[in-house]
């Protein structure tokens, strides 16, 4: 054994002295290794949960919640026939700003004309341009009860979402008195034209057996009991089987084609809100994009103030925002070519951008 010994301690030794350089770096490796090793075990600190950014439970129109709506008044003015129903002919049809006669997509404006600022001149306002889809409708009233504005909102409406679209706003109408503020714009695909449906075209379909005068529900049930035994010892059960599995699939494919093509009916508990969250659309039944930018340009074109601001419909904008900013541009500009109408002509001003964690209060100035 000791010889085994020290024969492995003179090949170590050798070879040692052979790659003494490759030995040294790697015991070196090792140290810091260690060292790093025992440095973060020493300073090591549970893990923490980094909280969310962004008020999930935060829901438009909270503030609503517990008044009911005057269905005797509404507080927008519509056009062409809604909310009942869309005249067709008798309103201008125009293309998406962006792309002209040859793109996908036509537009309806001023579907409900905000009336509170429709006397100020296009100098002494800044509109709020905005767009959503039928399901985000209801951020509008959060954006209402903090601009000072008129507010300018394109909504995409293909096929039935417009009826969906119809229902929110007049509800809305009749709830907030701040949507005075609102112009309403409308646009879609040219293959799909936004639809309402009327209160006489909602019908139930039930199969009705027609009875025959002056016979008995007792005779008839019995006179089925019989074709049904003929049926069963004959040789026409096969066939039978058949036509029953078949007019079931038909049945069945109506009630398909009906709940594409039919918008729900959303029931509201108070002014807050519909009942349900998930909303479902024509745009998601039928899996289409979302053509966002062509919104931002029809409610920016609709547009009748020199400046405007484009954002989303989920932002809420800070108290005060609309005066200051023209006060700011008066400061900017002077008094006098401020009063002769002069504008900072192809000027883009920055609006900041914050987000808040979970829970937390939406702030509206900057002291909040």
């Amino acid at each position: 054994m000791s010889k085994c010994l020290r024969v492995c301690s003179a090949y170590s030794y050798r070879l040692t002295r052979r790659h003494s350089t490759l030995v040294l770096f790697i015991t070196f490796v090792v140290t810091l290794t260690v060292i790093f090793h025992l440095y973060s075990f020493k300073h090591h600190e549970p893990p923490r949960s980094f909280p969310q950014i962004g008020d999930f439970e935060y829901k438009p129109g909270a503030f609503l919640r517990g008044r009911q709506p005057d269905n005797n008044k509404s507080f927008c003015e519509y056009n062409y026939g809604l909310p009942h129903y869309i005249d067709w002919g008798t309103f201008p049809i125009f293309t998406s700003p962006e792309s002209g006669i040859t793109g996908p997509y036509r537009v309806i404006y001023n579907a409900i004309r905000g009336t509170e600022y429709s006397n100020d001149s296009k100098y002494d306002a800044v509109t709020y341009a905005t767009q959503a889809t039928p399901e985000f409708i209801y951020h509008v009233v959060e954006i209402a009860k903090y601009w000072d504005g008129p507010i300018s909102l394109a909504v995409y409406v293909p096929s039935y979402d417009m009826d969906t679209a119809i229902q929110i706003l007049k509800h809305l109408c009749s709830c907030y008195s701040a949507m005075t503020k609102v112009s309403l714009h409308l646009f879609y695909p040219k293959r799909y034209p936004p639809k309402i449906r009327k209160p006489e075209e909602v019908t139930v379909t039930t199969e009705v057996t027609a009875a025959t005068p002056n016979v008995s529900a007792n005779e008839i049930l019995q006179n089925k009991v019989e074709n049904y035994r003929n049926i069963l010892k004959s040789n026409r059960r096969a066939e039978y089987v058949q036509w029953v599995r078949r007019k079931k699939i038909e049945r069945l494919t109506a009630r398909v084609h009906k709940k594409a093509e039919t918008a729900p009916n959303l029931h509201f508990a108070d002014c807050s809100g519909p009942n349900v969250s998930d909303i479902p659309t024509f745009r998601r039944e039928h899996k289409m994009i979302y053509p966002i930018n062509v919104g931002r340009n029809v409610a920016r074109n609709a547009s009748k103030t020199n400046y405007f601001i484009v954002s989303d419909i989920e932002m809420v904008p800070s108290f005060g925002l609309a005066p200051k900013f023209l006060r700011m541009v008066r400061k900017l500009m002077g008094d006098k070519k401020r009063d002769e109408g002069c504008i900072f002509a192809k000027t883009v001003f920055v609006v900041p951008l914050f987000e808040v964690e979970r829970g937390e209060d939406i702030p509206h100035d900057k002291d909040a």
